[in-house]
């Protein structure tokens, strides 16, 4: 991997880095960029991208793929209408027996269950990993971790609760 200064440039930038222009001391959306990123509040930034020689694994590259899934389910602690986000790994087969670990990935900070794709590109970085042998073929669920809509706490909520009394195990993990 390429290097500044002797540095990774993993530890050079948060990438993909975040911006906005700013008119007249409102903070605006670039209009010619098309990688936003988004949140349970709406568009909230322009996303850079800065790419290397060498592809980072969060960049689409000619290996393998897993599959997204993005499942729908009525939230059993009055959450209403809810979405999980289900990657499951290249060679991934219902039909079979084969079992697999599950990774649950929660988000936070205003984020959706969208963003671990759209913006982490969890699925390309496990793409990446499963094809370089680093990891082990995993299924990857990345439900809403939010308790409330924004603007509305709710105290004693529980994703684990939700996820366990509401999304049906139509995996094999």
């Amino acid at each position: 991997m390429e290097t500044a200064f002797g540095v990774s440039p993993w530890a050079l930038w948060n990438l993909p880095c975040t911006y906005a222009l700013l008119i007249e001391d409102m903070a605006v959306l670039d209009p010619g960029s098309p990688l936003i990123q988004t949140g349970r509040d709406g568009a909230r930034a322009n996303l850079l991208e800065i790419r290397g020689t060498t592809p980072a694994p969060y960049e689409l590259q000619d290996i393998p793929h897993g599959a997204i899934q993005i499942v729908p389910y009525r939230s059993s602690t009055g959450l209403g209408d809810r979405r999980v986000i289900v990657y499951l790994p290249p060679g991934y087969d219902s039909r079979k027996s084969k079992r697999y670990p599950a990774l649950y990935l929660l988000g936070g900070s205003g984020d959706t269950e969208m963003e671990w794709t759209s913006v982490g590109r969890a699925h390309w970085i496990a793409d990446s990993l499963i094809h370089e042998g680093r990891a082990r073929p995993m299924i990857l669920v990345m439900p809403n971790g939010h308790p409330a809509p924004p603007g509305r706490a709710r105290w004693g909520w529980s994703a684990r609760e939700d996820r366990s009394r509401s999304v049906k195990p139509e995996f094999r993990s």
